[in-house]
């Protein structure tokens, strides 16, 4: 079975199950609000769970269909639950840094942004600006150890709405 992986909905039932919190990437220069509770800090998959800051066992990123050794791992389609596209960020030693969640046109971002309120507190909001572009909505919670970064892009053609979960520890965010 390919990825089974927690978007935004379906994760705010997994944090209420498991007294979890979900995590912001930094986004821009705004202050990240701080949550009162952790974040989750996995992403189920077909052959498994992935846990943020661990070491992704070879077997598998190979049931993923990939090799002891990739920094990118692009999730095999279809993906779960409203993500289309689920990529894996994982150090050389293979441990795992984030993971990327893009989501087809038309996702309600606004919903997403509270259902995950409700679970996380209010995010930090912020809007991105690229030159020629209309701008971008981020939201973002964070904790001690992880950062939940959710975008809308207006402006991209693959995907608009973006969920980022990413281990502060080694990505420095």
């Amino acid at each position: 079975m390919p990825l089974v992986c927690i978007p935004p909905l379906i994760a705010l039932l997994c944090l209420a199950a498991c007294g979890e919190r979900a995590p912001e990437t930094g986004a821009a220069a705004a202050p990240a609000s701080i949550t009162a509770e952790p974040i989750f800090r996995y992403v189920q998959v077909g052959p498994g769970r992935v846990v943020l800051g661990e070491r992704v066992p070879v077997a598998v990123l190979k049931a993923l269909g990939a090799r002891a050794g990739d920094t990118i791992v692009l999730l095999p389609r279809p993906a779960s639950d409203g993500a289309e596209r689920i990529t894996l960020y994982l150090s050389a030693a293979g441990v795992l840094r984030g993971a990327i969640f893009d989501y087809a046109h038309g996702a309600d971002f606004d919903a997403i942004v509270r259902d995950y309120a409700a679970r996380l507190g209010r995010p930090s909001r912020t809007e991105e600006r690229r030159a020629g572009e209309e701008p971008a909505d981020v939201a973002t919670w964070v904790d001690a150890r992880t950062a939940l970064v959710l975008r809308r892009d207006p402006n991209r053609n693959a995907w608009t709405v973006r969920s980022e979960l990413w281990d502060r520890a080694s990505t420095g965010r």
